[in-house]
């Protein structure tokens, strides 16, 4: 039997928006912009010791602009702005 696979948190991340475009399809300009901010985190982080990019992401994704999500659709978005804080090691605190 083969070992179970654990993903990153990034990639877990990643996984999540996705599902969100995939559910929500007239929200994917705003799947693309959070997406690119992702990027920039990943980019960032040898460079952004503060996490800024990551606390606007984390933000944006707990407080988001659509006001026509299900309870389903805020829970994944949970789901992704967990999963940055845990990629960023961020405590609720920050």
């Amino acid at each position: 039997m083969p070992p179970e696979r654990t993903y990153s948190p990034l990639t877990q991340l990643i996984t999540l928006v996705m599902r969100i475009g995939r559910k929500c399809p007239e929200v994917q300009g705003d799947i693309l912009e959070i997406m690119l901010l992702v990027s920039q985190i990943q980019a960032h982080v040898g460079i952004d010791h503060g996490y800024r990019h990551a606390r606007r992401v984390i933000a944006r994704l707990r407080h988001p602009l659509w006001d026509d999500l299900t309870p389903e659709e805020l829970a994944v978005l949970g789901e992704a702005a967990n999963a940055i804080q845990r990629a960023c090691k961020l405590t609720d605190g920050d």
